[in-house]
């Protein structure tokens, strides 16, 4: 992922608003926040393409922030704590995305021949509904594939 560029962005110096945050300051989370966002979206579109994943992506980058905010105060640069963690985020993304290729594979193996039984033909109607519920709740470049 390349790297953000947020300095200009911001309202104070670093540290200071990553102390604030820390101790729970919601309006310096909110500038932060607003100062940073679009450009995290942007460094994670490049490599998500696909704009529902990399506003979810981006969200849990805020959440993880301020639920683990006693963190910030270690902290030296906000810029790169915000590339670490929308790096791991996506990484992540990318697992999921593949954990769940590989689980709709999976299911399509084995589908098997039907038999012309009743109980077959209700156990396979009840197996192309799953699969299609798998399916549906797959972003849409995941159901393309």
């Amino acid at each position: 992922m390349k790297s953000v560029r947020l300095h200009s962005m911001l309202p104070y110096h670093d540290k200071t608003l990553l102390q604030r945050i820390a101790n729970g300051d919601e309006s310096a989370f909110s500038r932060m926040y607003h100062a940073t966002n679009r450009s995290i979206y942007n460094a994670v579109m490049v490599y998500v393409k696909n704009e529902d994943a990399t506003r979810e992506i981006v969200q849990l980058v805020y959440i993880k922030i301020w639920n683990s905010r006693q963190k910030l105060f270690v902290v030296e640069r906000l810029e790169d704590y915000l590339f670490i963690v929308s790096r791991n985020l996506v990484f992540d993304h990318f697992k999921k995305m593949t954990l769940e290729t590989r689980l709709v594979s999976r299911l399509k193996e084995q589908v098997y021949e039907p038999v012309n039984d009743a109980a077959t033909q209700i156990h396979e109607k009840e197996l192309n509904k799953l699969i299609q519920e798998a399916v549906s709740a797959l972003p849409p470049r995941q159901r393309e594939a």
